[in-house]
């Protein structure tokens, strides 16, 4: 629960019954945040993720068993206006998708175990006449005998002006470097010091449909 006048937030808990077990109380919150939760470090329980899209910072609360705070990871440069999204996409934990129709640019942001973010990819993605959807909306029963389902989530986009929907995946890749082979002789001449390496991602973004509808002024779930 979270009051933007009075700058507080209350974190619930709940039993089997529904009835409240937990009532933790955060003081003084900034009432720009807004608020998301998940699992980012793969802990099995989730976190709460603040982002302040006028100053581009973000912290991640990690919360104790009765809900009461145990840490706080605290983010910088994450820009200014951006629209928040979280998804999993391709790792074992929930990552986050910051938007920017104004660049037409998205970035994909993966956490280690300690929160700390391990891996940032930026893609060329969609201007503001696109509305933006994450999702599973795969039919998983239409791959389950090749075993060559996407363990990820889609993301859906629908151009307004158009009515064109669209389906994406993005998937976090390995990251490594490859030796240049071109370098050898150089370095066996002794004119370049050392190898030169080549860094790689193997992150991947792809369309996968294109689906001509009709939605025009409605909004997206």
């Amino acid at each position: 629960l979270y009051d933007r006048v009075l700058r507080e937030v209350s974190l619930l808990g709940f039993d089997s019954n529904l009835h409240i077990t937990h009532n933790q109380p955060i003081h003084n919150v900034d009432g720009n945040w807004e608020v998301f939760s998940g699992d980012f470090n793969g802990t099995g329980r989730s976190q709460v993720l603040f982002y302040n899209p006028i100053g581009g910072n973000a912290q991640i609360l990690t919360l104790k068993s009765d809900l009461s705070l145990a840490d706080t990871k605290n983010y910088t440069g994450w820009g200014t206006n951006q629209v928040l999204y979280v998804g999993h996409f391709g790792a074992p934990t929930l990552s986050v998708m910051l938007y920017d129709p104004q660049a037409v640019l998205s970035i994909f942001l993966e956490f280690d175990s300690n929160l700390m973010v391990s891996h940032q990819v930026t893609v060329h993605s969609w201007d503001n006449h696109w509305q933006i959807l994450i999702g599973s909306f795969l039919d998983r029963s239409r791959c389950l005998a090749t075993n060559n389902c996407s363990t990820g989530d889609d993301i859906l986009v629908l151009n307004r002006q158009t009515g064109q929907l669209e389906q994406f995946v993005f998937s976090f890749g390995n990251q490594y470097q490859v030796d240049d082979t071109r370098s050898q002789g150089f370095v066996r001449s002794r004119v370049a010091p050392m190898d030169s390496l080549t860094s790689i991602d193997a992150s991947t973004f792809s369309l996968l449909t294109t689906l001509s509808t009709s939605i025009r002024g409605e909004e997206l779930y």
